[in-house]
């Protein structure tokens, strides 16, 4: 990731970072996918969207700044509490950038949970709807 948080807790850092660049990623895939004229980069067959998608810009760690308070709201806890339930049920330490990008794309209805390879905890998400219309289109662009 380029950017840094730099809040007081690695954790929620790595939470936001994960979860920004899901949700700008998704973006920017939808973005490149549906403007047929576009020359950006995109995958090819056993690539990734991750590995072609520019620099996560700011505004996508606003967003990822809602969902952490979506998590807070719906389930009357903060996610760092909520990776402890989740490292319990899994019997394994939650990795801060993957639960924040797993969280992100079940709140985005990708079709992607958390519960796709981990144990359920009872963990509500909402939805927000994320497209190639999030972003200012000067953030695809190469740098």
């Amino acid at each position: 990731m380029s950017k840094s948080i730099n809040s007081e807790s690695n954790f929620r850092d790595g939470f936001l970072e994960g979860a920004a660049r899901a949700m700008f990623v998704m973006a920017y895939a939808d973005h490149v996918e549906n403007d047929e004229d576009s020359d950006l980069p995109r995958p090819s067959g056993g690539q990734d969207w991750y590995d072609f998608a520019p620099a996560t810009p700011i505004n996508a760690y606003a967003l990822a700044g809602e969902l952490w308070q979506n998590l807070c709201q719906l389930n009357s806890s903060n996610p760092y509490a909520l990776a402890k339930v989740a490292s319990a049920a899994d019997g394994k330490h939650v990795i801060a950038d993957e639960f924040g990008r797993l969280i992100a794309m079940q709140y985005m209805g990708t079709g992607v949970a958390w519960t796709d390879d981990h144990k359920d905890f009872g963990l509500k998400v909402g939805h927000c709807e994320v497209s190639a219309f999030t972003f200012d289109q000067a953030a695809y662009a190469e740098e």
